[in-house]
């Protein structure tokens, strides 16, 4: 398999005294006491994993830093331990020795286990569940995508529940993580292929413990039940709605909360007296974890960024792609899967980040439009709003240019305006800004813009535009936080300062109605351009700048080539 490269189309604004790079990963030389502890650390688990461990193995405890080395040997057994996702032993063209998944190193993931630890209250408990898999129809999947929490704390790209047992200790290294994975299943691998054994999951993820799933009321239900005895917190989110064994995870939440208050209140229980009042039932804390992950998943490290850098490049390319073969007659649909085939085929992309929205004429005017299925006219402009998702990391780019190869003049208007508030903002983003000042900057400039264009009648000002009527024409926010997910970490407001480490879409637009008789030459014309921000030390680099936004290169490249003609049947 030949990975594909891609030249560097980013941008920075202002100056950066220190680039995101990729962190190499450190190759290091095995001690007989590394093994030795890891072998005790691990022998509660009842899983014998002999004394050699493959370059990637966590030869530490699940929070602590990796602690021992990396053994450079190799044993028979090794090659009947089962992974069931890509590592670096079977796919050493994607993941190098050391890392868990594409880019992100053992290391780096044993810190954000920390990380989560320290947040966390001490003595309690913390429950992870991976996403389940979704049916299209019948026993037929459809292609399963982790949970990015389960995936960001483990690196693990299959099914599972993560539990966090936190020890006292106030830096998080006194902690233990166990995991449930399902037992072996010979008949339904035949189907799907290999899943993850107790074997690798202790060598190769590095948790302390691992059970099957079979003992999930057992084991979790004495920890949860122990933790909220003593009025300790269990961190769960009870609204995830599609977590893998999320039904059994709250019953067993259920029995424990209620196991805990009996045995509270026969504790509390005065001697017996028909005059006694009855005990007050003690409150046990079940908190949601999300607000913790979100917090530790919102500043991207050098390596994550550098994963975004290559989504969003990829989508750059994809939609040159779909510029480049844009002409009356072709469908809409033929863009959205020239897209796909760019972002899959030539960056390696899993998947698109979110339906892609190929929206000709006065389509533009609906934020979501997902149908895609008209050709394009000619005199038209399409709005393109598409993103892919490589190896974890998303990316959400938003083109508009004229089918044609030509602006007309009234679409060359609404786009200087959008244009305009996309440069000022992007400008503007840098550490100590926020996303709701961006919004606020957007809003005065396309109210200026619709006074301009004359949208609301003569004799109204932008003042009034702005205060109460630019929602006609522009009423989503001008972004939104960016990583795992498209609209990523959503629990953390826009008015968080940006700092250092942020990626935010800038993405301002404007939205006339295909109302002729009010809206004159101007009806019908929808403007949407969208970009990939990191906030650097210094201002911020458009990672999805290889896309270009003027009107004179878009013109330039409108149909310099041709997609695969529509065949008739």
């Amino acid at each position: 398999m030949r990975r594909a490269t891609a030249r560097c189309c980013s941008r920075v604004w202002g100056a950066c005294s220190s680039a995101h790079a990729c962190v190499p990963c450190s190759s290091s030389v095995s001690s007989s006491s590394g093994a030795s502890s890891s072998s005790s650390s691990r022998s509660s688990s009842g899983n014998s994993h002999g004394a050699s461990l493959p370059t990637h193995a966590w030869t530490g405890g699940g929070c602590s830093s990796l602690g021992g080395a990396h053994q450079q040997t190799r044993t028979a057994g090794m090659r009947h331990m089962s992974y069931g996702q890509p590592v670096p032993e079977t796919h050493p063209e994607l993941l190098r020795p050391g890392q868990l998944s594409v880019g992100i190193s053992a290391e780096e993931v044993a810190s954000r286990r920390t990380a989560l630890a320290s947040r966390m209250a001490p003595g309690s408990l913390a429950l992870l569940p991976s996403a389940s898999t979704v049916y299209m129809a019948g026993i037929v999947p459809y292609p399963y995508r982790p949970d990015p929490d389960f995936a960001y704390l483990s690196g693990i790209m299959q099914q599972g529940m993560l539990a966090l047992e936190n020890g006292t200790s106030p830096d998080g290294s006194s902690c233990r993580w166990l995991l449930f994975i399902d037992p072996p299943n010979p008949d339904q691998d035949r189907w799907d292929g290999t899943r993850l054994d107790k074997r690798a999951a202790l060598q190769v993820f590095g948790v302390d413990e691992v059970h099957y799933t079979a003992e999930i009321p057992r084991i979790i239900g004495a920890l949860a039940a122990s933790v909220l005895a003593r009025k300790g917190t269990v961190y769960f989110d009870v609204d995830r709605t599609n977590g893998f064994m999320q039904q059994t995870l709250g019953q067993t939440l259920v029995r424990a909360r209620d196991a805990a208050s009996a045995a509270s209140a026969a504790r509390a229980q005065p001697p017996a007296s028909r005059f006694a009042a009855p005990p007050l039932r003690e409150e046990h804390r079940i908190l949601p974890l999300r607000p913790l992950l979100h917090e530790l998943r919102l500043v991207k490290s050098a390596a994550e960024a550098d994963l975004m850098r290559t989504a969003s490049q990829a989508a750059a390319a994809g939609l040159i792609d779909c510029i480049r073969g844009s002409a009356p007659g072709v469908g809409e649909w033929q863009l959205a899967a020239a897209f796909e085939y760019t972002c899959r085929a030539s960056f390696g992309a899993q998947r698109m980040a979110y339906p892609s929205v190929v929206a000709g004429g006065p389509d533009a005017f609906y934020t979501h439009y997902g149908r895609n299925d008209k050709p394009l006219k000619a005199g038209q402009m399409v709005l393109m709003d598409a993103g892919c998702e490589r190896h974890g990391y998303v990316s959400d780019v938003t083109r508009t240019w004229p089918v044609s190869g030509r602006f007309s003049g009234p679409q060359a208007d609404v786009y200087d305006i959008v244009l305009a508030a996309h440069a000022q903002c992007v400008a503007a983003a840098r550490p100590g800004s926020s996303i709701r000042q961006l919004h606020a900057l957007s809003t005065r400039i396309i109210s200026q813009g619709i006074k301009d264009l004359g949208l609301c009648g003569p004799g109204v000002s932008s003042e009034e535009i702005h205060m109460t009527r630019y929602r006609d024409f522009y009423w989503h926010s001008v972004g939104h936080w960016l990583g795992m997910d498209t609209h990523d970490t959503h629990l953390i407001g826009h008015s968080r300062d940006l700092v250092p480490g942020h990626v935010i879409t800038v993405e301002p637009g404007l939205y006339i109605p295909d109302d002729k008789e009010k809206y004159g030459h101007y009806a019908g014309i929808g403007v949407r351009i969208e970009d990939d921000v990191l906030i650097l030390e210094r201002g911020c680099e458009v990672l999805s700048a290889g896309a270009p936004t003027g009107r004179a290169e878009l013109e330039g490249l409108v149909g310099s080539a041709q997609l695969a003609p529509l065949r008739t049947v």
